[in-house]
């Protein structure tokens, strides 16, 4: 799934989240015909700057996705991996693998899915000399983590400047690496995003947010942590480690220039 997708609800699903964001490197894109392309990246590191050669993710990285985009356009396939290396832990040395596929029912309704894994090797529980910050969290265990999801996007054009969008989506992060709270999550919104012109987008939006497990490990790292420093239990991820549900309500505006 395209990152643009995110920009469709006022806020960042879970997913979108904590994924890897920014890459230096060679990027190719094959078109083999009108259906199917592929993509080849050569990188260095994930979320790294080429000279933080201290950091053990700053290495050689690659990427591999295939796009299949029916005639017609009704479907699409998009499936790879986005980042792999020999997966050490670093600031943000993620291994991320996709999934997504993305239906257009019609004019007004249109659905799109992805799942997501990510891992990384290796990992501690507290900052080292040479990972002493971290993009996430300092998960609740030493060794392998891993953290995964799906989330769904399902749209309905209203009007032309006008469509609303329900989005769900299971995320799990049971060592505490990407949220700081180990829990497996679900999160569920309603918006609408309205154009009143060709430069000005609102986005009002409602949002619920939950974690399965109550009393679960909270990262060293995590403002939630009454004792920082040391892996402890709070309640919840949410409302200062009080909570495991919250709930929002945001609205934002956009003006183009």
């Amino acid at each position: 799934m395209s990152e643009h997708l995110a920009g469709i609800a006022d806020k960042q699903s879970l997913v979108y989240s904590f994924d890897d964001y920014t890459t230096w490197g060679i990027y190719n894109s094959i078109k083999l015909n009108k259906n199917w392309v592929i993509q080849l990246n050569l990188l260095d590191g994930v979320d790294i700057a080429p000279w933080e050669t201290q950091d053990p993710g700053d290495q050689l990285t690659v990427g591999c996705n295939i796009q299949y985009i029916a005639s017609g356009g009704h479907d699409s396939f998009y499936i790879g991996v986005n980042s792999i290396n020999n997966g050490t832990f670093g600031f943000n040395n993620l291994q991320e693998f996709i999934e997504s596929y993305t239906h257009k029912f019609n004019e007004k309704w249109w659905t799109t899915t992805e799942a997501q894994l990510m891992y990384t090797e290796n990992c501690t529980t507290q900052p080292t000399a040479k990972v002493p910050y971290e993009d996430g969290f300092y998960p609740t265990k030493d060794g392998f983590v891993a953290v995964g999801g799906i989330v769904n996007y399902t749209m309905y054009r209203v009007a032309p400047n006008v469509f609303l969008t329900a989005r769900n989506e299971w995320w799990d992060d049971p060592d505490g690496y990407r949220s700081g709270y180990g829990s497996a999550y679900y999160e569920g919104s309603i918006g609408a995003q309205y154009w009143p012109n060709k430069l000005i987008m609102i986005r009002p939006e409602i949002r619920v947010d939950h974690a399965f497990r109550h009393n679960g490990l909270v990262s060293e790292s995590s403002p939630d942590n009454p004792t920082p420093g040391v892996i402890s239990t709070v309640a919840g991820p949410y409302d200062d480690g009080t909570k495991q549900t919250q709930a929002t309500f945001a609205i934002d505006i956009t003006y183009h220039f």
